[in-house]
């Protein structure tokens, strides 16, 4: 069994079926996906579909849960928070699911963003979507802090992290920045496979899907194949 993660997919549907085909991912291997499937992208809808399908076939798929789907489900009760999501991608992720507000996605999509897990363990590795909250005690009690911390870095309590390694996506870095991590993930104990999918047009460096090898510590990069407008 190897063990995968991948990062923000975005609403990137063919990218995200790609870059299974480009790792030879198959039934038996374990997918940690690390969140933010929705907004930005053509196919939030097809992502989570796709997710489904996989599930339902025994696939051993875990899906964390990001700040964009937190930003979706709160914005249905909150408008400051719906004007910023629709701001944010949130547009692209309504007309993916043809409805004109997210009080309209049907029930299983919104029941599924709501029971994803802040966090997840394999082996020596701690994955999450965004950071962890090293001003805590305990990291895991802050589910804020695992779907929204940037720039922590520096804050890391390695007393508390042992041998264990961080992997996260979130904030978007170059695939320079990536790579870079990727040589010394054991030393640093983080890496970051956030590469910005739907940014394509907006940097060279950029506009990645990317997945990680839990096992051998390899990178693989895909550039966005999907139409992005974002």
């Amino acid at each position: 069994m190897k063990r995968y993660a991948i990062g923000d997919i975005h609403g990137c549907l063919e990218t995200f079926q790609a870059i299974l085909k480009q790792i030879n991912y198959s039934k038996g291997d374990e997918l940690i996906l690390l969140g933010d499937y929705v907004d930005r992208g053509p196919d939030s809808k097809g992502v989570f579909d796709f997710i489904f399908d996989m599930l339902e076939d025994g696939h051993n798929v875990v899906c964390l849960r990001g700040n964009h789907e937190q930003i979706l489900l709160n914005s249905m009760t909150d408008s400051d928070v719906k004007k910023s999501w629709l701001r944010h991608g949130g547009v692209q992720t309504l007309m993916s699911f043809d409805v004109q507000h997210a009080e309209e996605i049907p029930q299983k999509y919104l029941d599924f963003m709501l029971n994803l897990p802040y966090y997840h363990r394999s082996g020596n590795y701690i994955l999450v979507h965004g950071g962890l909250n090293f001003k805590l005690i305990n990291p895991f009690e802050d589910g804020y802090g695992m779907m929204w911390e940037r720039y922590w870095y520096d804050k890391v309590d390695f007393k508390w992290l042992g041998k264990r390694v961080i992997v996260h996506g979130h904030t978007p870095t170059s695939k320079d920045e990536i790579e870079d991590m990727g040589k010394h993930v054991h030393q640093n104990q983080y890496i970051n496979l956030d590469c910005g999918c739907f940014m394509k047009y907006r940097s060279r460096n950029m506009g990645y899907l990317v997945a990680f090898d839990l096992d051998t510590t390899e990178l693989h990069f895909l550039k966005c194949i999907d139409e992005v407008i974002f």
